[in-house]
């Protein structure tokens, strides 16, 4: 997935890298956060609010500073290859490749009944190291639309009897949401496939347990019939 070797590339997923005409720039905290707001939300936003956005807990003097001066080491470090600035408004570069974006246009390609070769990019978080509410809210997005793709791909390839490929899936899917049942019963099932009784009974047990001490629910009637089968 990735197209690093002419032009602007972002990563995002599992961690923040810069790539300018295939060579990787190391941005500092504040341009690497502005960036990063382009590159998740509106691409083009207006400079004041974009400043507001970035540092809403500071005085309007002390955000425009900050951006101004996150602004000069962007063009420092990256000429016009990811950021460009008007007057007014600042915007990400035309043709600036982004991760995420193509594994959101890969996990709607799994939720289409599309195949795909590789599902890797579906296992990535979004920036798990940031706190920012914007990425927060971003990656919470991001995790629901890949788990359902997971889940997709998971039931499609164990109907394929691909039992290994499904096991794997299933398993990421448990990963991204430990209490979303979904991936949970998929491998159960795909153990079941494989005669592999006491796996299977395993991960119902231990998803029962985490469900109960969590939420104080029990699984579906349907997780629960399977394991009666």
């Amino acid at each position: 997935m990735s197209r690093c070797a002419a032009g602007g590339c972002l990563h995002l997923l599992s961690s923040f890298v810069c790539h300018v005409d295939g060579g990787e720039v190391r941005l500092p905290t504040y341009p690497r956060r502005l960036v990063i707001l382009l590159a998740l939300g509106e691409r083009r936003r207006a400079r004041q609010r974009a400043a507001e956005e970035l540092w809403p807990n500071v005085e309007v003097c002390t955000a425009s500073r900050r951006f101004r001066y996150a602004l000069w080491q962007i063009r420092r470090l990256t000429g016009e290859a990811i950021v460009r600035a008007g007057q007014d408004s600042v915007m990400l570069a035309e043709g600036v490749h982004i991760d995420v974006t193509a594994a959101r246009g890969l996990a709607q390609q799994v939720l289409a009944g599309c195949h795909i070769d590789d599902w890797g990019p579906l296992g990535l978080p979004l920036l798990p190291e940031s706190d920012d509410d914007e990425v927060h809210a971003e990656r919470q997005r991001w995790d629901r639309l890949r788990l359902l793709a997971l889940e997709r791909l998971a039931v499609t390839l164990l109907a394929r009897g691909d039992v290994p490929g499904a096991i794997a899936v299933a398993d990421c899917g448990v990963r991204v949401d430990p209490l979303n049942e979904g991936p949970h019963r998929i491998l159960a099932e795909a153990n079941l496939a494989r005669h592999d009784m006491a796996t299977a009974r395993r991960v119902y047990d231990d998803y029962r347990a985490d469900l109960h001490h969590e939420l104080g629910v029990e699984p579906s009637l349907e997780f629960r019939r399977l394991l009666k089968r």
